[in-house]
């Protein structure tokens, strides 16, 4: 399979990579997926005939789960259960870049409360906060 070299859109027009995702979201996902969402040409498709391997990840996809693919421990891309994808693709920078900030506010939530420390009334939450 021939290597595509990254696309690059209107939306991507400045700043590298680095200085997109410093600190915070960049203005599009190509600084760090090499991909403009709005662009569906960018998108492929490889058959998992005669792949077992692929074809493995691609079951387990279905399945709902996310098979990340690795080069030297470093995730590169993943295999996504095919309706994620189909929503990614027509979504436009803004809807995307709503759906990563709820992404990573789901999962400091999360983080959050794995934390040790003691619960706090919902009474205490509504005193404190005046409501």
């Amino acid at each position: 399979m021939a290597a595509m070299a990254p696309r690059r859109g209107p939306c991507c027009a400045g700043g590298s990579a680095a200085t997109q995702t410093a600190g915070k979201l960049p203005h599009c996902l190509r600084g760090r997926f090499g991909v403009c969402l709005g662009y569906p040409e960018a998108m492929s498709e490889l058959s998992v005939d005669g792949t077992p391997g692929v074809a493995g990840a691609a079951r387990d996809a279905a399945r709902g789960q996310v098979v990340y693919l690795t080069e030297h421990g470093e995730r590169l891309a993943a295999i996504v259960p095919a309706e994620f994808a189909e929503a990614l693709e027509g979504m436009s920078e803004e809807d995307a870049r709503e759906l990563l900030e709820d992404l990573a506010d789901a999962a400091a939530a999360r983080r959050a409360l794995r934390e040790p420390g003691e619960s706090v009334s919902w009474e205490q939450v509504r005193a404190e906060a005046g409501l």
